[in-house]
């Protein structure tokens, strides 16, 4: 739980319960000092600029005062970088990866509409996963020994990607949690969910066909 600071507004039920802060029985409060997160001085927001003192010191029951409710935690903007790099603890999705197996996957390719050769020889395939990110930029690579296919994108923001056979894709990337989730749409208004999941071994690719409800996986076992 984060400290309240000189000058910030707040909801009474919005105070930080263990920061030790009472108020009276107005809604908006005002922090006027504080101290060691144990001494803090809370005015009446609709009072005149010089707030007057409500109370300063460690907590003890006193008459009018109430105590307020512990701040809920703020809604998480999955989408955005920000929420990303936060200081928290949680392993970075960045990073290389090496194919080892699949589940599901001719079938789904199947139900995607990719041909029978093609299908085959994608299923074969053991290609290697680069997930990269500079500021507000990503980028995924997927190598293969006939093809290398790269994309570079703004969480959020609608996206081309080129697919073999001159097929164009419309996707729109976001983070879910510590993942990546891309939704993708062909030229057939079908829709594909591709999520980036990671693991404590690496980064397991969940391909998932709207249509038909098909779900391929590949797992990938982390390089880097």
């Amino acid at each position: 739980m984060r400290n309240l600071w000189r000058g910030e507004v707040a909801l009474e039920q919005h105070l930080p319960q263990e920061q030790g802060v009472y108020a009276l029985d107005e809604h908006f409060v005002k922090i006027k000092e504080t101290g060691e997160n144990e001494e803090i001085a809370v005015s009446n927001l609709l009072k005149s600029e010089s707030f007057e003192l409500v109370r300063s010191g460690t907590l003890e029951d006193e008459g009018s005062l109430q105590p307020v409710r512990k701040h809920p935690e703020p809604p998480a903007n999955a989408s955005s970088p920000e929420h990303y790099r936060q200081g928290r603890e949680m392993v970075s999705i960045v990073g290389a990866y090496q194919h080892e197996s699949n589940e599901n996957l001719d079938e789904y390719f199947k139900a995607v509409g990719v041909p029978y050769i093609p299908r085959k020889m994608m299923c074969m395939s053991s290609p290697r996963l680069e997930i990269s990110n500079n500021c507000d930029k990503w980028t995924i690579r997927t190598i293969t020994m006939i093809r290398t296919a790269e994309v570079t994108f703004t969480l959020g923001e609608e996206y081309e990607e080129h697919m073999p056979a001159g097929v164009i894709l419309k996707n729109v990337t976001t983070m879910e949690g510590d993942n990546l989730v891309t939704v993708s749409v062909g030229p057939d208004n079908n829709k594909v969910v591709r999520k980036y999941e990671i693991t404590k071994d690496g980064v397991v690719l969940i391909m998932t066909h709207e249509k038909s409800g098909q779900v391929g996986k590949r797992y990938f076992k982390r390089l880097s």
